[in-house]
């Protein structure tokens, strides 16, 4: 081998490691969120929203820590898991991971679309079916946030879902509606409309740079809305 063909193999030796590392560095910059279903029962459309947010897509079978994921979904939840969930209850694998996620103080997502029990509002007894709504309404308490696909990627990315800039004073949006105070030019949120108030509602407020709320007194207030208020310093008041 003469010094021509050395210095060759020495540069292809180079130029490949320098690729390896790059990768190596481009995937430990991904975050990771884990989607609580079978790899082969995994929704495509999910997946692929997900890994072009640049986030690593885990699944129940081959799940690492829950600590290391920026949240953790439910694709999909069947009525007798929206029951157990509600009352507590570890079942399956799925059930399980739900409730060590709520004990551990993970971000928690419950696909609108997966919802089983929505599908029958139609054609239900409205008893039976607002019974589901209750327990709905209690994952919903626990920090359980029910998001449609948009509202998913913009809280994983912390981006607020309202970015349209206000044209007037009074502004209504998604059911929020903001006012201007003219005595300070600061701004307040209504909420009193809400019968209960997540995390990811709280956290697009403050990215509009509102610094204060009013909610009703019989409004639900999640954990994990208000651990965010208090370490954003979020003022929250009762009407």
């Amino acid at each position: 081998m003469n010094n021509e063909q050395l210095v060759e193999l020495i540069t292809k030796e180079v130029i490949n490691k320098l690729k390896t590392m790059l990768m190596d560095k481009n995937m430990a910059a991904k975050k990771k969120v884990l989607v609580l279903e079978h790899k082969e029962t995994l929704c495509s459309e999910l997946t692929l929203s997900l890994e072009k947010n640049n986030y690593i897509v885990d699944c129940i079978d081959n799940m690492g820590d829950l600590s290391s994921y920026e949240g953790i979904i439910l694709q999909n939840i069947k009525n007798g898991e929206l029951a157990n969930l509600a009352h507590g209850i570890e079942g399956s694998i799925k059930e399980k991971v739900v409730i060590q996620a709520i004990f551990n103080g993970n971000k928690l997502y419950s696909m609108k679309k997966g919802v089983e029990y929505r599908k029958f509002e139609g054609t239900s007894n409205r008893l039976f079916f607002n019974m589901f709504k209750e327990y709905e309404d209690k994952l919903m308490s626990y920090g359980i946030e029910f998001v449609g696909l948009k509202e998913l990627i913009e809280s994983l990315n912390n981006k607020p879902i309202c970015l349209e800039e206000p044209t007037c004073k009074t502004l209504v949006k998604n059911d929020i509606e903001t006012v201007e105070v003219k005595e300070n030019k600061e701004t307040y949120i209504d909420l009193t409309n809400k019968k209960l108030v997540s995390e990811v509602e709280l956290r697009t407020i403050f990215n509009q740079g509102i610094k204060e709320v009013l909610v009703s007194k019989k409004s639900i207030i999640t954990p994990l809305a208000m651990d965010f208020a208090r370490v954003n310093r979020l003022k929250i008041n009762k009407g």
